[in-house]
């Protein structure tokens, strides 16, 4: 089991852009508004990528790719691919093409109000 500490610096030689984590959102913070989370995609917001599989269902997970650590920056298209090796996850966080092997680490988030925030 990989800890968020563990994350915390340069863990892909590829990713020049976006080389470090950031800290992750403290319970009860807002991670964004749920109507900015599109159905059938997702959205990532400081290192949290927040998915809506279906209407009204939210997932969060580190935006971050299980292979090299390399951060995860967009959906296209119902999956998000990871830019340094092209392993591509879906809305679930589930490995549809590798190289990964294994799925996006959650982060618990839920709504409150019309906010999707992070959970406990």
């Amino acid at each position: 089991e990989i800890h968020w500490r563990d994350w915390s610096s340069d863990v892909c030689s590829s990713d020049l852009e976006n080389p470090r984590i950031p800290n992750p959102p403290a319970p009860g913070a807002s991670i964004i508004a749920a109507a900015d989370v599109p159905v059938g995609s997702g959205v990532v917001v400081d290192g949290t990528l927040v998915t809506q599989p279906t209407a009204g269902v939210f997932k969060g997970f580190i935006a971050r790719c299980t292979h090299a650590g390399c951060a995860l920056s967009k959906v296209v298209d119902g999956a998000v691919a990871c830019p340094c090796h092209g392993s591509s996850f879906g809305l679930d966080g589930q490995v549809l093409r590798g190289p990964a092997e294994q799925a996006l680490r959650t982060r618990a988030v839920s709504v409150r109000g019309s906010e999707i925030v992070a959970a406990d």
